[in-house]
């Protein structure tokens, strides 16, 4: 809604550029070059330039999308061709990653609403989250998310050392694939600062356990940092969304606490230093995040069993 308004208040300012001041100074001509109001002519040149300069407005907007094609990577017709389901990419990773790819989905629909709440870049937002954790397809089953019901983890099988190479690698396979299909630059940027420089907390304390010796520097990714406000709230977004759907009884109070506290972590760990984003606006993250996981992971109401059957059951 923020952005369609922002759009709206650009088409009117370049209509009053384009179509009032040519407006003034052909009239501003016309009375420099002694042009009588009175006869019919003058009237005719004025019809004639008001009918041009607004069939030359309408057409530059009608155009415009094409020539974006041109000279920009991330135009809307390219973005709106990535949104495909039957993208390549997208058809891949819903077969051979369907956790990831319905972790991705909720992603996308959770980040660009909390950017909308922002007035940042939704469809961007949506499209990048789409392929955020494309480099999970080389090593599908090493995330949770796409192990089945009882399935072994290959973690158990690993030291703490090498499941954090697995997991880093996520990104910079993600990165290379992206780039290897020539996506919009800010869709890698995306998949490359989703997770900033944050630590892997579990594989740390693990490895602190049996080596107390073991550097945090080791256990966090490499970066860089989330550099705009869009990344900065995906990084959120993206661990929220795993956290709580990993939750067995998520209530609206226990998600508040989470989000809250996963925001306030990341900015005390300096992880927004380098993103345009304030603590306002990261509280109207939050409050959108926290209403988009509430609607989606609420906890049903159990109700009371009736033994007497039902109308139509035997």
């Amino acid at each position: 809604m923020v952005q369609r308004k922002r759009l709206n208040d650009e088409a009117k300012l370049v209509a009053f550029w384009v179509l009032g001041i040519n407006l003034f100074l052909t009239l501003s001509t016309l009375l420099l070059q002694g042009a009588r109001f009175t006869a019919l002519t003058t009237w005719q040149s004025l019809g004639f330039v008001v009918v041009g300069q607004v069939l030359g407005y309408v057409l530059a907007l009608g155009a415009t999308p094409y020539l974006e094609m041109i000279w920009q990577d991330d135009s809307v017709f390219k973005l709106n061709k990535l949104s495909d389901p039957n993208d390549p990419l997208l058809r891949e990773l819903m077969e051979k990653a369907p956790g990831t790819y319905h972790h991705s989905m909720m992603v996308a629909s959770l980040a660009s609403n909390a950017v909308a709440a922002i007035g940042g870049r939704t469809m961007l937002t949506r499209v990048a989250c789409y392929y955020h954790d494309v480099g999970k397809l080389k090593k599908p089953l090493y995330f949770t998310e796409n192990q089945p019901a009882g399935f072994d983890s290959p973690h158990n099988h690993l030291t703490a050392s090498e499941s954090v190479q697995i997991i880093f690698a996520h990104v910079t396979d993600g990165v290379a694939m992206l780039k290897a299909r020539h996506m919009p630059q800010f869709i890698i940027d995306i998949c490359q600062q989703h997770h900033g420089t944050t630590l892997m907390k579990y594989f740390y304390h693990e490895a602190k356990e049996a080596d107390p010796s073991t550097k945090e520097s080791d256990y966090r990714y490499d970066g860089p940092k989330p550099q705009t406000i869009e990344a900065a709230v995906v990084n959120i977004a993206d661990t929220c969304e795993a956290a709580v759907r990993s939750m067995k009884h998520p209530t609206q109070a226990s998600i508040q606490t989470f989000v809250h506290n996963i925001t306030n972590e990341r900015l005390l760990d300096g992880q927004f230093d380098e993103a345009p984003i304030t603590v306002e606006q990261l509280r109207q993250v939050e409050a959108s995040l926290v209403g988009g996981l509430t609607s989606t992971f609420y906890t049903r109401i159990e109700y009371p069993k009736d033994d007497a059957p039902a109308k139509g059951e035997a």
